[in-house]
C-alpha cells in the first residue's frame, strides 16, 4: 500500500490528538481529585459508584431520623423524670398530711402546694419539642390539657393514642412518642384525690387509698420510663452503627471514584514524554517539504 505524506501527517495528528486527550483527562482527574467524570470512563465502576452513592445517601437519612427520634425521646425522658420528683414530692405532702397530730391549717396548706404540683404536672404534661407537643400522640399541634382554676377534678386528655414512629434502618421503626393519657391521667387523678383529701382533713384516706393511688401512679410512670430508657439505649446503638455504616460507605465510594493521586502523576509525566517524542519524531518525519525535492 502506497503511504503519502498526508497519511502520515494525518496519523501523526490522530497520535498527538490521542496524548492530548489523555494528558487533559488526567489534568481534570489531578485537580478534581475525582477519577470517573463520565460514565463512560469507566462503565463498570460508573455502577458501582451509583449503588453506592444510593446506600450513603439511604445511610444519611436514617441517621437523620435516628437523630430526630432520639432527641424527641431524650426530650421525654427529661419531662418523665421532672414528673417523677413531683410524685415524690406529693408522697411526702401525703404522709405528713396523714398525721393525726398535724392541724387542719397546716393541711390546707399543704393542700396549696399540692395545688402547684397539679399545676406543674400538667405544665409537664404540655411539654413542647420542636414546637411539637410530646404528649398528644399523633396530634402534635394540639395541646394535651388544659388547666382550669375553677374545675374540680382533673382536666380531660386532648391528645390521641398514636404513635409518632421513625425509620432508622431499612423497613425497621422506633415509636418515639409517649401517648399522655397513659402516663398523667392517674398521675392527675391522684394529685387531685390528695389535694381533696388535705382539704377535707381526711387523714384515714391520706394514708390509705391516695396514698395507694400515688403509689399505682409512680409505679405506671416508673415502668414507662423503663420503656423510653430501653428506647433510648437501642438508638444510641443503632446510632453507633450508622456511623459505621456511613464511614463504609465513604471509603468504598472514595476507592471506586477518588483518583489516585501518585499514579496520576506519574502517568501525565508519562503521557507528556510520550506527546513530546511523538511531536519530535513527526517534525523530523514530516520535516521534507517540496522545496526540498526541486532543489
Amino acid at each position: 500500500m502506497r503511504v503519502t505524506n498526508q497519511m502520515i501527517a494525518r496519523g501523526l495528528l490522530a497520535n498527538l490528538n490521542n496524548h492530548l486527550q489523555r494528558m487533559e483527562q488526567l489534568h481534570v482527574q489531578l485537580s478534581s481529585g475525582k477519577r470517573l467524570r463520565f460514565p463512560s470512563d469507566d462503565p463498570a465502576a460508573t455502577s458501582v459508584a451509583m449503588r453506592l452513592q444510593t446506600g450513603l445517601v439511604q445511610t444519611r437519612q436514617h441517621r437523620a431520623n435516628l437523630d430526630a427520634a432520639l432527641s424527641w425521646l431524650e426530650a421525654t425522658d427529661s419531662a418523665l423524670n421532672e414528673l417523677t420528683e413531683v410524685l415524690h414530692r406529693a408522697k411526702e405532702l401525703a404522709v405528713y398530711g396523714a398525721s393525726d397530730t398535724l392541724p387542719q391549717d397546716a393541711r390546707e396548706a399543704l393542700a396549696k402546694e399540692v395545688d402547684q404540683l397539679f399545676q406543674h404536672a400538667i405544665d409537664i404534661a404540655n411539654t413542647r419539642h420542636g414546637g411539637l407537643y410530646i404528649f398528644s400522640g399523633n396530634q402534635t399541634l394540639q395541646q394535651p390539657y388544659t388547666y382550669d382554676p375553677a374545675a374540680t377534678g382533673a382536666p380531660m386528655y386532648r391528645g390521641d393514642a398514636g404513635e409518632r414512629k421513625y425509620e432508622f434502618a431499612d423497613g425497621v421503626t422506633v415509636a418515639v412518642n409517649v401517648p399522655g393519657n397513659g402516663v398523667f391521667d392517674p398521675i392527675l387523678d391522684a394529685l387531685v384525690d390528695l389535694r381533696d383529701a388535705l382539704n377535707a382533713g381526711e387523714g384515714d384516706r391520706l394514708g390509705g387509698e391516695v396514698t395507694e393511688g400515688l403509689d399505682d401512679a409512680l409505679d405506671n410512670l416508673l415502668r414507662v420510663r423503663a420503656d423510653v430508657g430501653a428506647r433510648i439505649n437501642r438508638m444510641v446503638l443503632a446510632r453507633t452503627r450508622l456511623d459505621e455504616l456511613e464511614l463504609n460507605f465513604e471509603q468504598l465510594l472514595s476507592n471506586t471514584e477518588d483518583v489516585d493521586i501518585a499514579r496520576a502523576i506519574v502517568d501525565l509525566k508519562v503521557s507528556e514524554n510520550a506527546y513530546r517524542a511523538a511531536l519530535a519524531a513527526g517534525a523530523r518525519i514530516i520535516q521534507p517539504s517540496l522545496l526540498d525535492f526541486l532543489r
